[in-house]
């Protein structure tokens, strides 16, 4: 191959490379403001994975969450984030945020990937211990607002279920059923009882116990013993 047959592979090469970029639209904004480069964005206005994003968390105010909610216009997926340090009373520039977005974008793909035959051996438990972001709305139409956990495990409700245990803000006990569909078990922020009033509490945080139960092998599987789940109010 010649020098400028070369270079013409590797033009095309790099315009491949340049034309799967990623790009995201702003879906709610919450005690934020976010920039894109140079533009300050509005919910509704998207960017790509090419720009330089930033955010300034403003002051927190009583009653009121401070979150970001992204879609994925590529993968289709949704993304929340709040900021790391909830003890900050100042307004604050976060520089990595782009980092965090990326990585829990990450997270979300590792969650919804099939893993094989050996997912009881370990493989779904590493992708559930992470921490998840779910808005507390009963508008279940928002991807925000549940966890789709892809699973090849056989679930049914009844005798084959993914259980979540944690404990309430009075102290006690509590297990749900995860909801089900085709290869999906699903955790839905209105699905969880015994929290404090969304306004009284606008960020609570949740460490989960998942649990695979099959009920006719008498078998208790735990999947991840420290998911850590923060719920917001929108």
């Amino acid at each position: 191959m010649d020098k400028k047959a070369l270079l013409v592979v590797l033009s095309l090469v790099f315009s491949a490379v340049v034309a799967v970029a990623d790009s995201f639209r702003v879906i709610a904004l919450s005690g934020v403001e976010l920039v894109a480069g140079k533009r300050t964005l509005s919910p509704g206005e998207e960017f790509t994975d090419r720009e330089t994003v930033v955010a300034r968390w403003l002051p927190a105010e009583p009653g009121r969450s401070r979150y970001v909610q992204f879609m994925n216009l590529t993968a289709r997926t949704t993304c929340l984030l709040a900021p790391g340090d909830t003890r900050r009373a100042a307004a604050a520039v976060e520089p990595g945020f782009w980092d965090r977005v990326m990585s829990y974008f990450s997270d979300i793909r590792r969650c919804s990937t099939r893993s094989g035959a050996d997912e009881l051996l370990g493989d779904l438990a590493d992708r559930l211990s992470a921490t998840f972001y779910l808005l507390r709305t009963d508008d279940e139409s928002n991807p925000a607002s549940r966890l789709d956990i892809a699973t090849d495990l056989p679930l049914d409700g009844t005798d084959r279920y993914i259980r979540a245990t944690y404990t309430d803000s009075a102290g006690c006990s509590r297990a749900i059923i995860l909801d089900h569909a085709p290869g999906l078990a699903i955790l839905r922020a209105s699905a969880l009882p015994g929290l404090p009033a969304a306004d009284a509490s606008p960020r609570t945080v949740l460490r989960l116990s998942l649990d695979y139960v099959d009920v006719p092998a008498s078998r208790t599987i735990s999947l991840s013993p420290a998911t850590n789940l923060i719920l917001l109010a929108p």
